[in-house]
């Protein structure tokens, strides 16, 4: 499986939530040669390796500040490359408030999965706000209506922190109320980041909400990367910025600022394709908590597997 992050603003936003930490970069656009240049350097590379399955995703940032040209051009490049792999899949993730008909359209024609940033009701969203710090919930919510009406793929992505860990019931009595399906992200690097134990005390209310709470049957790892246990061995993971830089994951690109995660740069004769599996950057980029740290810990195992990935 090889999965392509395509960040056509970089980490520019129309939103200006209390917890981001990402480094705004005003007025960046993935103009349409890095675009191509950067599908045809990436892709070829598995033109001998059979991979099967190409997922793409559209991240930031806000993806949507590209307009829908963008998105077109990008429909228009990726036919070159459906007979290299048996499926191809397409995914945006948003803050939904730049959605409108066009966009819903285009992501009806061609199938994609838009997945919106939502934690909860609005008592959980005080930290979600446009630049004039108004909440953005209302707004949200109308878009999600368009998407539901439109009949396009949705899922919501909600993001934890310290502002609403304890409201785990009511942010899953909500989205089942709407009949929404619903992941979980934990903030990193912010002012509003859980402890690890308060980490599992949610997992652990989190199931009960859920109604599982056969620990023996249910195994959960806390994870900063959800593809830890799958990226040695049969997956590929890109992030093209918007400037033709490569980096490994989308968590690299937000944190360029902290450390130099760049694995190539499309305009560069330097290609360091052959090195990325075994570079020091790849290897380190996880961070494991041994069983020893959690030998005290009041959470059972079972919820935890007896190692915690963060």
């Amino acid at each position: 499986m090889v999965r392509l992050i395509i960040r056509p603003v970089g980490n520019n936003c129309n939103l200006k939530c209390k917890y981001c930490v990402t480094r705004r970069e005003e007025d960046k656009m993935m103009t349409q040669d890095t675009l191509v240049k950067g599908m045809k350097k990436i892709l070829s590379m598995f033109k001998k390796n059979h991979a099967k399955h190409l997922s793409v995703v559209f991240h930031g940032g806000e993806p949507l500040l590209a307009g829908t040209d963008f998105f077109k051009t990008f429909e228009k490049e990726i036919r070159k490359y459906e007979p290299q792999f048996n499926t191809i899949s397409r995914g945006v993730q948003t803050n939904a408030t730049l959605l409108n008909s066009d966009f819903v359209s285009l992501f009806k024609k061609y199938n994609y999965i838009v997945s919106v940033s939502l934690d909860g009701p609005k008592e959980s969203n005080t930290l979600r706000v446009w630049h004039n710090k108004e909440s953005v919930f209302d707004t949200v919510l109308q878009k999600i209506d368009l998407l539901r009406e439109k009949n396009v793929k949705y899922n919501i992505l909600v993001t934890i922190g310290t502002h609403n860990y304890k409201n785990i019931n009511k942010i899953v009595s909500f989205f089942n109320k709407r009949h929404e399906n619903f992941g979980i992200n934990f903030l990193i690097n912010s002012d509003y980041d859980l402890t690890l134990y308060q980490k599992c005390i949610f997992m652990m209310n989190f199931l009960k909400y859920k109604n599982k709470n056969d620990w023996s049957k249910e195994t959960l790892k806390i994870k900063r990367c959800r593809y830890y246990n799958r990226c040695l061995r049969d997956f590929a993971s890109f992030a093209l910025d918007f400037d033709g830089k490569v980096y490994l994951c989308n968590k690299f690109a937000d944190n360029k600022d902290s450390f130099d995660g760049v694995l190539f740069d499309i305009y560069s004769k330097q290609d360091m394709l052959s090195q990325i599996y075994h570079s020091k950057l790849y290897l380190d980029s996880r961070n494991i908590i041994s069983t020893q740290d959690c030998k005290n810990c009041e959470v059972p195992s079972a919820v935890c597997g007896k190692r915690l990935f963060i």
